[in-house]
């Protein structure tokens, strides 16, 4: 019984970092959508490279996580998708 108790707790905990990973995911989509230099003038050069530097390191994390977390969801048998945001 105690081991089927610790296996159902850690399957809501998967299943929560899942929901937050993919909040987190799309949380950096709109961000860099409400900032990214898609017209030309309204940023200096650098201001939009780093943006676009900013947007990459995050998305390089993002993807990092997913890969450490890829073991937790084929444990539980949770069918997971790559997020479309990254």
């Amino acid at each position: 019984m105690r081991n089927n108790s610790v296996y159902q707790e850690f399957y809501k905990d998967t299943l929560k970092d899942l929901d937050a990973f993919n909040k987190e995911c799309g949380d950096i989509r709109v961000q860099f959508t409400n900032n990214a230099p898609f017209t030309v003038g309204n940023m200096s050069n650098e201001k939009a490279f780093a943006i676009l530097t900013e947007y990459n390191e995050n998305v390089s994390g993002l993807r990092r996580k997913e890969i450490q977390a890829k073991f937790g969801y084929d444990l539980f048998n949770i069918n997971y998708t790559q997020s479309s945001d990254l």
